[in-house]
């Protein structure tokens, strides 16, 4: 093989080989969603090309029966012509007195594992206003297949919380179980049994 196109071959795999991970502030007109842009990320890895972004709404008003809080995540990737939804998170209030909290920080997305193609964690909370137990949870995506920890926090002294994690973690490379657990002790601090 001649040097010239032996370097073309490796600059193009080296290339396409570490995802490029943008954050971005709108999505093209024609991606579909329900909620208001918080936090989009435009990437591109050996698959192609995705958007990653979060969505929250609350409609009504705190403490009335018609209030909602809801967040949403989703990865649309590029087809032709236009994008697909690959999968969607969506969780909401289970009553007019809790709230879905999320910050920017709660939105991670990196290749974790070095295979060239993008996983993301979303961690948020169900955060009641009041005595009730307060629920977090991280949904993670690998392979565009879904796994989650999940945790109940009582607020009331003398209770026991809970967390739960989910047997399919234990499938993943090790880097990925890793990378989710640094996740959640970095951003939710419980300890993982």
């Amino acid at each position: 093989m001649k040097p010239s196109i032996l370097f073309f071959w490796f600059f193009m795999t080296s290339l396409f080989s570490n995802p490029i991970v943008e954050k971005i502030h709108a999505l093209p007109k024609w991606v579909e969603y329900n909620g208001i842009e918080k936090l989009i990320y435009r990437v591109k890895d050996k698959e192609g090309e995705h958007f990653l972004f979060v969505t929250q709404t609350q409609l009504g008003e705190f403490g009335t029966k018609d209030f909602r809080s809801e967040i949403r995540a989703y990865k649309f990737s590029r087809t032709n012509p236009g994008f697909k939804k690959v999968w969607e998170i969506y969780d909401f209030n289970p009553n007019p007195l809790t709230t879905v909290e999320w910050e920017e920080s709660g939105f991670v997305v990196g290749d974790w594992d070095g295979d060239g193609i993008v996983e993301s964690a979303l961690v948020y909370k169900l955060a009641p206003d009041g005595l009730e137990d307060e629920h977090i949870k991280l949904i993670s995506y690998y392979k565009d297949k879904k796994y989650a920890i999940r945790a109940i926090l009582p607020r009331q002294e003398g209770k026991d919380g809970k967390v739960t994690k989910e047997k399919s973690i234990s499938t993943l490379p090790k880097k990925v179980q890793r990378e989710i657990e640094k996740i959640w002790g970095r951003l939710v601090g419980i300890p993982l049994k």
